[in-house]
């Protein structure tokens, strides 16, 4: 398949993925796959973080 946008042809061609600005195919899906996952695993695991340290800043708030 050719891409319009990058102007290759990529072997089994799934999309363009303009996060990456490459084409997602054959070659480098399980890759794709596996970016996925992590940056899935990474906000994860920013957003628990955000969420203990904006309990445990509330918890420490004193009143006057």
């Amino acid at each position: 398949h050719h891409c319009r946008r990058c102007g290759y042809c990529v072997e089994g061609m799934d999309h363009h993925c303009f996060y990456i600005n490459n084409c997602v195919g054959d070659r480098n899906h399980r890759y794709f796959i596996l970016f996925l996952f992590w940056v899935s695993l990474s906000t994860l695991f920013v957003a628990v973080c955000s969420f203990l340290t904006l309990q445990s800043a509330r918890s420490n708030i004193q009143v006057c």
